[in-house]
């Protein structure tokens, strides 16, 4: 069993000792002898407990969050987490008690925000520690999730109105991210001087994208030609430091053209996505060309399937036109009809 050592006369106690085989040797790092025996009794029955039920039934969420950081895992909305369940058994983690947690941490948000910032990381680090056998299956019910609206998105005749009114800078800035889906933040991190830009190659390198990959962009022509007068700039190429500025820009634009403001991402990566659908490109090929991970296909279809429904629709009610061009071509639409009411 274990018992308590005191390292030198005023030191801390030490537990030392053996249980059901397992030789142990630790500081409390505490110097009183009444909160060092708690902590020797409380060590002794976790070690006990683990003898008798295996160490799937022992874990802590904190070790689960160590391997689960070992294993390369996103460290994410992971640190509120583990400071609040980090020394419970995973076996005591309720449903109950994990939504009591989400609506402390996180009052008043959507029920998508509390599933990215609270159930996709836990669920995360769960599958993690359930293929280690530090615990067993647990299906954690996420937040119901409000149907998803429409996905609002700057078409080009809106895009048309708004450029006239709005700068040099911003004129390229809307078209790089309209043209290639790239984010608010991308394009306002895009800098000359750091080399992001290729004129010769007629390029644009995004070095720090939401999924950590960079993306090399092509540039269209009257996107180069709008970004040209800007070579050489020093600092930010298109002027905003950053998002919320670019946004402001964009507001006083959509006030001066007297048009509904839309922010950078319904006018970058929706309208980016939205054109590509147009033009008959899939949604593997849209995530493909808008730098989404493979992950990511679940969330681009529930976004933007709508879209390609359309699409789908549209084909279906234009399925015969290649049909009765070739029939009338040939004089037999008169006779097809004239056979069908025979």
């Amino acid at each position: 069993m274990l018992k308590l050592v005191r390292r030198g006369k005023k030191g801390v106690f030490q537990i030392i000792g053996t249980v059901a085989g397992q030789r142990v040797r630790e500081s409390t790092g505490v110097a009183s002898q009444e909160h060092a025996e708690v902590i020797r009794a409380k060590r002794e029955a976790a070690l006990l407990e683990e003898a008798t039920w295996g160490k799937r039934y022992t874990a802590t969420f904190s070790e689960a969050v160590n391997l689960y950081a070992q294993k390369g895992g996103s460290p994410r909305y992971v640190e509120p987490l583990n400071l609040h369940f980090g020394k419970w058994r995973m076996d005591l983690m309720t449903d109950l008690e994990v939504s009591k947690f989400a609506t402390k941490q996180y009052p008043d948000v959507q029920p998508q925000t509390l599933d990215r910032q609270v159930y996709t990381p836990l669920i995360a680090i769960w599958h993690v520690a359930q293929e280690a056998k530090l615990c067993g299956h647990h299906d954690f019910k996420r937040p119901m999730k409000p149907d998803r609206q429409a996905v609002e998105y700057a078409k080009d005749d809106y895009l048309s109105k708004i450029l006239p009114a709005s700068t040099q800078r911003l004129q390229a800035a809307v078209l790089l991210m309209s043209f290639t889906g790239a984010r608010g933040t991308e394009t306002c991190n895009v800098s000359d001087e750091n080399g992001d830009v290729d004129w010769e190659a007629r390029t644009v390198l995004l070095r720090k994208t939401k999924n950590g990959r960079p993306r090399l962009l092509p540039l269209a022509p009257l996107l180069y030609e709008k970004m040209l007068p800007l070579k050489g700039t020093k600092g930010p190429l298109f002027g905003f430091k950053q998002r919320f500025s670019l946004n402001q820009a964009l507001e006083r634009a959509a006030n001066r053209a007297k048009v509904p403001y839309l922010s950078s991402h319904k006018i970058g990566r929706h309208s980016a996505a939205a054109r590509l659908l147009g033009e008959g490109y899939t949604l593997k090929e849209i995530q493909e060309a808008l730098g989404w991970s493979p992950k990511s296909l679940p969330m681009i279809a529930e976004i933007y399937g709508h879209l390609e429904q359309k699409r789908v629709d549209q084909a279906l009610r234009e399925a015969d036109t290649k049909l009765a061009q070739l029939m009338d071509l040939g004089g037999n639409v008169e006779r097809f009809q004239k056979g069908r009411k025979e």
